[in-house]
């Protein structure tokens, strides 16, 4: 499974480098979340929140709209009500446990 997500990865990165995007690597987005503080609260939601958005995809305005009853801890998914997403769908976020 990681290994497919890792050839999804390499294939979008190739994609923005034909397109002449740039991109982040992984090293270096590892680097950035090193730079937060987390002993401060809002160090910390934004940690928490640039979590969210690398490990889901979603929009930060999806981000936004979450609360905590449209997240299963258990079974490692958030839920976005149609009225809180772009294309007026429900959406399912799977998520990692880090």
């Amino acid at each position: 499974m990681f290994n497919e997500f890792f050839f999804q990865i390499e294939d979008y990165l190739v994609y923005c480098k034909t397109k002449g995007l740039s991109v982040k690597t992984i090293k270096s987005y590892e680097q950035s979340l090193r730079l937060f503080d987390l002993s401060k609260y809002v160090e910390y939601r934004d940690y928490v929140i640039t979590n969210l958005l690398m490990d889901t995809g979603m929009r930060i305005s999806e981000c936004l709209f979450i609360k905590t009853e449209d997240i299963d801890l258990v079974k490692r998914v958030s839920f976005l009500p149609a009225q809180n997403t772009k294309g007026r769908k429900i959406e399912w976020f799977i998520f990692q446990m880090k």
